[in-house]
């Protein structure tokens, strides 16, 4: 047998399968997870204080903020994805800088996760390659950095 690769699966090769619907699947997650926040808060109005716009999504006002006078660890974000989500990228970093820099992760990964199923390519290897303890770090940093920042801007009376 020749090593040309045929175009076609001979019977009994499992070499190359037809339709990869594991990689799919992992793509139509990615996508619904990355994309269902921006469209979810694109039919929202950004409070202007950006503490209060997930109240127009049935949730009760921050306990934390309500009870000791500062922000929770996630003050800001859903204002911060409205402003996104809308365009305006400034007001997003202005209100949570954490929760503007998820927007663009999360619009970034619907555009790989749109590539890879209609192409069929394989996320796994790129999420084994995300995943390092040092990523994972720098992610939790920004996270409490963009908290700390919420709370400044907060009590700062911004």
């Amino acid at each position: 047998m020749s090593s040309v690769q045929q175009p076609y699966m001979m019977p009994g090769d499992r070499s190359r399968p037809a339709f990869q619907w594991g990689r799919r699947c992992v793509a139509i997650i990615i996508l619904f997870v990355t994309t269902a926040p921006l469209v979810m808060t694109s039919g929202l109005r950004a409070d202007q204080l950006g503490l209060g716009t997930h109240r127009q999504l049935g949730l009760p006002a921050c306990g934390v903020y309500r009870s000791f006078g500062f922000p929770c660890f996630t003050c800001g974000y859903t204002t911060s994805l409205t402003y996104a989500a809308h365009g305006d990228l400034a007001s997003a970093f202005r209100v949570q800088p954490a929760a503007a820099v998820l927007a663009i992760i999360m619009a970034a990964g619907a555009i790989v996760a749109g590539y890879a199923l209609v192409f069929g390519i394989d996320l796994v290897p790129l999420a084994r390659w995300l995943w390092r303890p040092t990523l994972v770090w720098v992610a939790a940093g920004g996270c409490l950095g963009g908290w700390i920042y919420k709370i400044l801007m907060v009590n700062g009376g911004y």
